[in-house]
């Protein structure tokens, strides 16, 4: 019997810049690519969209979301790991754009540390590939 290794998640991490002297992105970001590959993902790709403050319908804007989805599609992404806080409505409007199957979704929450608070879609589809979403709090 031959064991085979489970395929690794391929992690998009998504961010919003709002050039906050006081708060840098860069560090942050660089911490929380961190935590994606203790859980033993591979970070496939970064995409940072800088802007004056949070788009309120996608938090990063139709277009950038459009070229998310494109993005995780080019990279083989199952997973989609978002920096900033997304509220409710700004998950359901990336969702729209990121197309998944609700019938087998079902979210889960995770801690896995202190400072992370993992929001996943389990057994949804986007182009025939599983894909989540996460946020860090």
């Amino acid at each position: 019997m031959k064991l085979v290794a489970p395929e690794r998640e391929r992690a998009l991490v998504v961010a919003v810049d709002l050039h906050d002297p006081r708060r840098p992105l860069a560090p942050e970001l660089e911490e929380f690519e961190a935590l994606i590959v203790a859980t033993g993902a591979l970070v496939a790709g970064r995409i940072v969209q800088r802007l004056p403050k949070i788009d309120a319908a996608t938090m990063v804007g139709s277009g950038k979301a459009r070229e998310i989805a494109e993005r995780a599609d080019e990279l083989g992404a199952n997973k989609i790991f978002v920096f900033n806080d997304l509220r409710p409505r700004q998950r359901t409007n990336l969702e729209k754009t990121i197309p998944c199957r609700s019938s087998t979704a079902r979210w889960s929450s995770s801690t896995s540390s202190p400072n992370t608070r993992v929001v996943a879609k389990e057994n949804c589809k986007s182009n025939s590939r599983n894909c989540a979403i996460a946020r860090q709090t």
